[in-house]
């Protein structure tokens, strides 16, 4: 996973971090995108992130950005986390 980012696309103070989401039959992942409001980067950001949701307990946070998704059994997902 996150083999296909290319540092080129990285900021100096952004992190590259897979994540895997995984969520019960009556969940939701917990997580809402947007597009490109907070950066002057192109690009899917995360604008908010529900509290004890399963995108919570996987460790992700507002503001970041969205890489790569892989959608299996769970959501695994690349972000860059600043």
């Amino acid at each position: 996973m996150c083999e296909f980012i290319s540092k080129q696309s990285l900021s100096s103070t952004a992190t590259l971090m897979a994540l895997s989401i995984q969520k019960k039959d009556h969940e939701s992942f917990g997580f809402g995108l947007s597009n490109a409001l907070y950066s002057q980067q192109q690009g899917c950001y995360i604008c908010v992130v529900g509290a004890q949701s399963p995108a919570d307990r996987a460790g992700l946070m507002k503001y970041d950005r969205l890489m790569q998704v892989v959608v299996n059994e769970s959501l695994s997902i690349c972000i860059t986390s600043f």
